[in-house]
């Protein structure tokens, strides 16, 4: 029983001689016990009006039962605590909704999967642990389906006039072009760079965009990811990127993403059947004999010119898992990025 269920069957017991009194009481808790179910589904930019609604109904029960406000004033601070709460809680909710979106996007990021136990460290004494679970499990969930409608909304809007079907060099301009625009994400940026240098990089290669399967031990496909380009005798992993300027610890990822997705040493990694496969199978991109096959040659992680020497230690991690580090120039006709 909650604590205010208990109020509520305390009153009723004090006052069961005063009909009109016991009616009253047993409406106003109900409703106050609404409100406070209510709130568990709202979202948190919606609590300010609902914070207002309940000081209104504080209010009243002040001027109209005196010699209740005692009692009712443990229920109103109650449930201004579950506002507090589900306020705290809807802004962790939100913050973790963008970044979880931001990380499906860029894939770079993990999402902060303590979020649970920091509401819970900040206020153990103010609401059951099951009650915050559930709230949390609510809040974040909105947030997070609303803030991934939004976000295919953006990319929906920013691809309207994609050249779909066009060579890469037409294609590069518009990721050029779109890469400078003021009303794009910072990670929806990034991404547009980066497609702009695989597009420019295109014509040193003999096919791009390949699909690979990752099969399980059964040969059923569990897995599917998309290398940037096939050269002859090399698979390679396009990054658009200054070395010198990021982490260990990020150009490490690049490496560790060929040798997890791309390697042509696993077995279980094979180029898939796709009808994209069988075009360019037509157009002589690629062999037939291919399709189906591990990847074969050497590891590339190619990257745009460098305008500073390489770091010896990302130079020697990449050395001894045996993947190359290879800068390609952009095709002039490509457009230029700020």
């Amino acid at each position: 029983m909650s604590r205010l269920q208990r109020i509520a069957a305390d009153l009723l017991e004090f006052y069961q001689q005063t009909d009109k009194d016991l009616q009253f009481l047993v409406q106003l808790a109900q409703a106050t016990q609404d409100d406070a179910n209510l709130l568990g589904s709202v979202a948190a930019n919606e609590a300010a009006v609902k914070a207002e609604l309940l000081e209104e109904r504080g209010q009243v029960i002040e001027s109209s039962l005196d010699h209740l406000t005692a009692l009712l004033q443990g229920a109103v601070t109650s449930l201004t605590t579950t506002y507090d709460q589900v306020r705290v809680s809807g802004a962790y909710a939100r913050a973790w909704a963008e970044q979880t979106v931001a990380d499906t996007a860029t894939g770079v990021r993990v999402p902060d999967t303590g979020l649970r136990d920091k509401i819970l460290a900040a206020h153990p004494d103010r609401l059951p642990p099951a009650r915050v679970s559930a709230l949390l499990d609510d809040a974040i969930q909105e947030q997070i389906d609303h803030a991934k409608a939004e976000e295919k909304e953006s990319w929906r809007r920013l691809f309207t006039t994609y050249p779909r079907g066009t060579d890469h060099l037409t294609k590069a301009r518009w990721f050029a072009q779109n890469a400078t625009r003021d009303d794009i994400a910072p990670y929806q940026r990034a991404f547009l760079r980066g497609m702009w240098f695989n597009h420019a990089t295109a014509h040193h290669f003999r096919t791009t965009e390949v699909y690979i399967n990752k099969t399980d031990a059964n040969g059923e496909t569990e897995r599917q990811y998309r290398v940037d380009a096939l050269g002859n005798r090399e698979v390679i992993s396009l990054k658009h990127v200054q070395l010198a300027d990021v982490s260990f610890e990020t150009a490490k990822r690049y490496i560790d993403e060929i040798l997890t997705k791309y390697n042509p040493n696993r077995m279980n990694l094979r180029i898939a059947g796709t009808k994209g496969a069988q075009r360019k199978v037509t157009r002589g991109e690629m062999r037939r004999r291919e399709i189906g096959r591990p990847l074969d040659g050497r590891m590339v992680l190619g990257v745009p010119l460098q305008a500073k020497p390489i770091p010896d230690s990302v130079a020697r991690y990449a050395e001894d898992r045996f993947v190359f580090i290879q800068p390609y120039e952009t095709h002039p006709d490509a457009g230029e990025l700020p």
